[in-house]
């Protein structure tokens, strides 16, 4: 008896076909890349409030210019509040 040739895609190997393999494989590397791209998009987001959390410590917490500058504000501000307390001892006696 002769065999006849099958098609790739329909031969088996115990319980398995080629087409079988084939959509196992595409629905894997599916799977794969749609992780990978989530961990990129969340390492990004991760990165960008970290660099967030960075900058409002800079600029409300650290020693930058603006820290600088507020405080230079409000010591004027006292200043202003001390002279206008001595003006009112003074005019009070």
């Amino acid at each position: 008896m002769e065999q006849q040739q099958q098609p790739l895609e329909n031969r088996e190997v115990r319980g398995l076909t080629f087409k079988n393999v084939l959509m196992i494989i595409c629905c894997t590397a599916t799977i794969v890349s749609s992780v990978i791209g989530s961990y990129y998009f969340l390492s990004k987001q991760i990165h960008d409030t970290n660099t967030k959390v960075e900058l409002f410590n800079e600029k409300y917490n650290g020693d930058g210019k603006y820290n600088d500058l507020k405080f230079r504000t409000i010591e004027a501000a006292l200043r202003l509040v001390e002279i206008k307390v001595d003006n009112l001892q003074v005019g009070g006696n």
